[in-house]
């Protein structure tokens, strides 16, 4: 994963890969290549134990973060061929 203009989210890039290389590998998520984008989806296939008791905290408490909402808006507003100037 690249982003070149990574101030959009505020975060390093490596910071951000990271944190995805970290849900990745407990599960949460999975990650497919498309071109030189990578594309990150909530994992439903795997349903351990852990993560059918996490998912329901989650979304009883993302909603409520200012920080998760700021976030979730940059996200829907990005254009992903703007951001990597493509």
């Amino acid at each position: 994963m690249r982003l070149r203009n990574h101030r959009n989210v505020q975060l390093a890039p490596s910071t951000v890969s990271k944190h995805l290389a970290i849900l990745r590998d407990a599960n949460l998520i999975t990650d497919s290549k498309e071109g030189k984008w990578v594309n990150y989806a909530l994992n439903t296939a795997e349903r351990t134990d852990y993560v059918a008791d996490l998912l329901p905290i989650l979304a009883g408490w993302l909603p409520d973060d200012s920080t998760v909402e700021t976030d979730a808006q940059k996200v829907r507003s990005v254009d992903r061929f703007k951001l990597c100037g493509v």
